[in-house]
C-alpha cells in the first residue's frame, strides 16, 4: 500500500484496530494484475459512506453510546475519533442525520459485534452504490447491518485457521 496515495491514505484511516489488512501483511502475496480502470466516484463516495457504519461495529465502543446524536456530534470534531466520517457526524449537510439503533448483537464464535440501524433521511451518497442514474435517485431509508471481522486474536486465529483436505476426484 502506497503511503502517500491520498485514496489509500483515506481507506487505511477507516482501519486502526486489528483487521484483515495485518493478517494480509503476514500470510497473502500480492496478485500480478494491476488495476486499469477506477470505479465511479460516487460509488467510491457510497463505499466509504457504508464503511464508516462498519468502522464504528469493530467492537471497541458499543455501538449504542456512539449512535447517540449528541455523541456523534462531539467525536466528530476536530481531534476526535470521527472527525473524517461526514455520514456518522451529519456533516454532509450540516445538521446531523437521524440514525436508529435497531439491535446490537454479538457472535457466538470469538463474539464478533454487529449491529442494525435504519437511516430514515440518508443524507449521504450510500443510496446510489446501485444506481447509474443521472441525476441521481432521491435518498431512499435505508436498513443498515454492519459487523467487522477480525476484531479480537480469537478471530485472528479463525481467521488463519486452515486444514488440509484431499480433493474428491
Amino acid at each position: 500500500m502506497d503511503q502517500h496515495d491520498p485514496d489509500e491514505a483515506r481507506i487505511a484511516h477507516f482501519e486502526k484496530e486489528e483487521n484483515f489488512r495485518w493478517i494480509t501483511s503476514l500470510l497473502a502475496t500480492t496478485s500480478p494484475v494491476e488495476l486499469d480502470q477506477l470505479v465511479p466516484e460516487s460509488t467510491q463516495e457510497a463505499v466509504y459512506s457504508l464503511a464508516e457504519f462498519a468502522e464504528i461495529a469493530h467492537g471497541s465502543i458499543d455501538p449504542n453510546w456512539v449512535i447517540n446524536d449528541e455523541n456523534r456530534m462531539f467525536l466528530g470534531d476536530a481531534g476526535f475519533p470521527l472527525e473524517q466520517y461526514p455520514t456518522l457526524t451529519g456533516k454532509v449537510e450540516g445538521s446531523i442525520e437521524p440514525i436508529e439503533l435497531i439491535k446490537v448483537f454479538h457472535g457466538g464464535r470469538g463474539q464478533l459485534q454487529g449491529f442494525c440501524a435504519l437511516r430514515m433521511q440518508p443524507r449521504s451518497p450510500a443510496h446510489a452504490i446501485c444506481n447509474n442514474e443521472s441525476p441521481p435517485a432521491p435518498y431512499r431509508p435505508q436498513i443498515i447491518l454492519a459487523f467487522s471481522g477480525t476484531s479480537n486474536p480469537t478471530l485472528a486465529l479463525y481467521d488463519i485457521h486452515a486444514a488440509l483436505v484431499p480433493y474428491k476426484s
